[in-house]
């Protein structure tokens, strides 16, 4: 099935339908690449670990919720970190736990978190909030139930670039249907959420904004322009060193005009 992306009016953000973000979806998807290579090999210098140093020390405790492979999981641990990871994904949990024992990853739902109030002293969601069609208030309840006051939320989700903007003024997007009356449409994947209006949403939650950075450039070219993803697929796939390095020089030339993701920095009021 071929990806088709909406423009949804009324709330301000790009619907992306392909396959539905299922459990049995996502634990399917991470099997394929598990392995413990796959969770280790993860760079000391991830971009995870890279953000989460400017703003908390050493030994501070870190949820992920949604954690997938549990790769970054491993990476704050070896940073120094007291890490947590959290998924939906009953087999993926249990594969993780089998071949790195020693990581702390368990089954769990992020919109009902089984801990209590003012936990963590930061909170990371990759690419969570943004495949949940009913909204992600609970999720967000949930993040600031748990955080303690001064504490850090690192929230990465997609988002509606200058060059997603401007697609959608240039009408190349079809409007979702207006007749559906709020149901989710066949084949729902994700959003590409308008950053501005996540910020009031968390704002409204006791969060202030430290800061916004759009990411992913070749993604955001690539899932946005359709007609060339076939070509830049294989581009975007590539583990050559060289057409790495262009990706990564891309995406610091390009990423305010067309990143894929946002990441927005928050802290808790105190």
């Amino acid at each position: 099935m071929k990806t088709k992306i909406y423009y949804d009016n009324s709330n301000n953000r790009l619907v992306f339908c392909n396959k539905k973000a299922t459990n049995d979806f996502w634990d399917k998807k991470w099997l394929q690449m598990l392995d413990k290579k796959a969770i280790t090999s993860t760079s000391y210098f991830s971009r995870v670990v890279r953000v989460t140093k400017k703003y908390l020390p050493a030994n501070s405790v870190i949820l992920e919720g949604g954690c997938g492979t549990g790769h970054e999981v491993y990476a704050l641990s070896k940073a120094g970190y007291k890490a947590i990871g959290i998924d939906y994904t009953q087999k993926t949990v249990e594969t993780i736990k089998k071949l790195v024992p020693e990581l702390d990853v368990c089954v769990g739902d992020v919109r009902n978190l089984a801990f209590e109030r003012e936990t963590f002293d930061g909170y990371w969601s990759i690419g969570v909030i943004e495949h949940f069609y009913e909204g992600y208030e609970s999720i967000a309840k949930e993040m600031a139930r748990v955080l303690r006051p001064g504490g850090y939320l690192f929230l990465t989700f997609p988002t509606i670039s200058p060059l997603r903007k401007r697609l959608i003024y240039k009408k190349v997007f079809p409007l979702l249907k207006s007749d559906a009356g709020g149901k989710e449409p066949d084949g729902f994947y994700q959003f590409a959420l308008n950053w501005k209006d996540v910020k009031r949403r968390f704002t409204l939650l006791g969060f202030n904004l430290c800061k916004c950075t759009l990411f992913g450039a070749v993604k955001g070219f690539k899932d946005s322009m359709l007609w060339s993803k076939p070509m830049l697929q294989k581009f975007y796939n590539s583990s050559n060193s060289a057409v790495r390095i262009v990706r990564i020089i891309a995406d610091i030339l390009f990423s305010r005009y067309c990143g894929h993701c946002a990441l927005l920095v928050f802290k808790k009021n105190i």
